[in-house]
């Protein structure tokens, strides 16, 4: 290029100022790429650290700086959908197990960490894989440090840790783990001064986490209970059985006394439910102290500094089954986790709280190596506050597998990410007076959930409120399981939800049911109750201000004869559809609903019920009272009224 200047043809001092101008552009341009590269340039530091060694590293904790600098990874977005979304690692979260997953070979991420003193370690990987030979190398400051093979544990979502020996200088070092093969799902690395020599444990089953390609392969071996046919129809008397029936051709009068004396009740209905959440308070268990282990006599602090998971596992770990033990008021910390694995009465009073703000893992666990032949009966929480680690955080407050006759009563569940009581293949539960504010989490954020083969489980009596996904929900851990690991019956009364950010009550489509609810209050919700599979009996209940009401469709219907019942609601404000229901045999009877965008108030939708019996419902605030897509020949409605500009046409 210089050569090039020094021919050009002499123009006084035109050649010069050319070549000057040229220059200082060349200049510019390299010093804008300059200044661009070290804008452009990333600093690679802790997160969540640096980590202490000795001491776990959660997988998910890679360091900050970016791809290519803390890690690296095939995909530029977080498949996974939890984690830091805003980087490329694929984080998985489920029911409170967070790990990397979706990796693919040759992938890496950092960690700073700060070793304490020189010597040697262990390093203990708490990983899985569904095929052998999958591989993570770790690296200390780019020096090999030590290799593991993955345990065979035949699912992503079972863990095994495997072990090897690591030597360590004392400072702050950067440790890389590779990826050797792809195919791994890793949960955290934990490095030990070595004690003995490093082993490998048998997997055992410790995440939720899903994945939609990998089938479980393991199941309960004991054969399911026969489903329910029919649901019951008992109504207890905490939850009002006044429903509003209108007889035939009524008239005008008649039919606007029937909307305003519902939307009185459920007016009424929402400010008591209200009162009630606004004076909960612990009630005093004399009863329940009389006898009982006092936990502060027993070596716990109630100081709120201290942690006591050690002191109380401790404590646990000696009482004998049947035991009680009491919790005077104060506040314990107990960042967990605490394994429960005998029957105990955990109790509390006025004035206790369990403060687990620093839990970075699920805090109460219980039963975690029971099985269908081995369930563990007889644990109870009650009259205690449990502050959780805050909104989007992973731990669970209480986990259970495999348990019966299992009751949380008078507890109140107050900032938590996941979930606060998450019950698996459990019989007999019991989850009353309860009181879940602020349980949320993107995607998840669930007040009750009821996984896998549970039965008999009630919820009842509880306030569900400041912010929260669903209030109640249900589900399966693998997403092909056989239909004999469907959760059965649950019972959801008298409880008061607001603010839910989708269902207040939900079903996945792996329920068989009878999913019973009823008495039931909803505000500000952005559904009512959304039941996807199973047996319904959705009655009496209430909502108010929801974007939409109930919504009834079935993937999978036990054998028999089976009726869903969407009977005596009230919705009240609701801005689509007040009931929906697809692929069903279904009774719609005496729901009253306001609505305010004019669409269609019942709509058999996608595939049309097999049957459908409308009949006594009265709405207003719509186009069509009753949307049929496709029609269907089996829909009988007799006694339903739609109010238009003050007149009511049957439809």
């Amino acid at each position: 290029m210089h050569k090039r200047l020094a021919r050009l043809p002499t123009m006084g001092g035109v050649q010069m100022n050319v070549r000057r101008a040229l220059i200082t552009a060349i200049c510019a341009l390299l010093l804008i790429g300059l200044a661009g590269a070290v804008t452009a340039a990333k600093v690679q530091t802790a997160y969540n650290g640096p980590h202490a060694i000795p001491g776990m590293i959660a997988a998910e904790d890679y360091d900050n700086g970016g791809a290519g600098v803390a890690y690296s990874d095939t995909t530029r977005t977080n498949t996974g959908g939890a984690g830091r979304l805003n980087e490329g690692v694929d984080v998985v979260n489920s029911n409170g197990v967070t790990c990397i997953s979706w990796v693919y070979d040759g992938e890496w991420t950092e960690y700073t960490v700060q070793v304490a003193s020189a010597g040697s370690y262990i390093a203990t990987f708490r990983a899985g894989s569904p095929e052998p030979g999958q591989k993570i190398a770790l690296t200390v400051d780019g020096l090999p440090g030590c290799t593991v093979e993955v345990p065979d544990t035949g699912s992503y979502d079972v863990f095994a840790s495997v072990s090897e020996s690591l030597t360590l200088s004392a400072g702050t070092h950067v440790i890389r783990l590779t990826y050797l093969n792809g195919g791994i799902a890793l949960d955290s690395v934990e490095i030990l001064r070595a004690t003995s020599a490093p082993v490998t444990t048998v997997a055992t089953p410790t995440s939720t986490t899903v994945k939609p390609t990998i089938t479980p392969t393991t199941a309960p071996t004991t054969p399911p209970t026969s489903v329910p046919t029919s649901v019951p129809t008992s109504v207890p008397t905490s939850v009002p059985t006044s429903v509003p029936t209108i007889g035939s051709s009524p008239s005008t009068t008649q039919l606007n006394s029937f909307l305003t004396t519902a939307y009185a009740a459920g007016n009424s209905r929402m400010a008591s439910m209200q009162q009630a959440w606004r004076s909960w308070a612990v009630p005093t268990r004399s009863d329940l102290v009389s006898g009982a282990t006092n936990a502060q006599t027993a070596g716990m602090r109630s100081d709120g500094a201290t942690d006591n998971t050690a002191t109380l596992q401790s404590i646990l770990n000696s009482l004998p089954s049947g035991s009680k033990l009491y919790f005077p008021p104060g506040t314990y910390r107990i960042n967990g986790p605490v394994s429960i694995t005998k029957p105990v009465t955990i109790v509390g009073a006025p004035g206790t709280v369990f403060d687990c703000t620093r839990a970075t893992q699920n805090v109460f666990t219980i039963n975690r190596g029971g099985s269908a032949s081995s369930k563990l009966s007889g644990v109870s929480f009650t009259g205690l506050v449990i502050e959780g680690p805050g909104i989007e955080t992973t731990p669970e407050m209480i986990i259970g597998y495999y348990l019966d006759t299992f009751k949380v009563s008078y507890v109140k569940f107050h900032n938590v990410g996941v979930t606060a009581i998450d019950v698996r293949t459990s019989t007999n539960v019991l989850v009353e007076d309860c009181v879940f504010d602020n349980v949320f989490f993107s995607d998840q954020g669930y007040g009750v959930a009821v996984i896998d083969r549970s039965d008999q489980v009630v919820i009842r009596d509880n306030f569900f409120v400041t912010k929260g996904r669903h209030g109640v929900t249900t589900g399966i851990t693998g997403s092909r399981q056989p239909t004999s690991d469907y959760v059965l019956s649950v019972t959801v009364e008298n409880n008061y939800f607001e603010y839910m950010t989708e269902e207040a009550v939900n079903a996945h489509t792996y329920h068989a049911g009878a999913y019973v609810v009823r008495g039931n209050v909803i505000k500000s919700s952005n559904k009512g109750i959304q039941l996807a599979s199973g047996m319904a009996d959705v009655s009496n209940n209430v909502m108010i201000d929801c974007k939409a009401g109930i919504l009834v469709w079935n993937y999978y219907v036990p054998s028999g004869v089976k009726t869903d019942r969407i009977t005596g609601n009230t919705m009240i404000n609701t801005d689509y559809e007040a009931i929906f229901v697809t692929n069903t045999d279904v009774q719609i009877r005496d729901n009253v609903a306001k609505g305010t965008d004019g669409g269609s108030a019942i709509v058999l939708g996608g595939y049309s019920p097999i049957s459908c019996d409308i009949s006594g419902n009265v709405v207003e605030g719509y186009k069509l009272g009753l949307e049929s897509n496709p029609s269907s020949s089996e829909v009988t409605s007799i006694n339903n009224y739609l109010k238009v500009f003050g007149i009511f046409l049957p439809f």
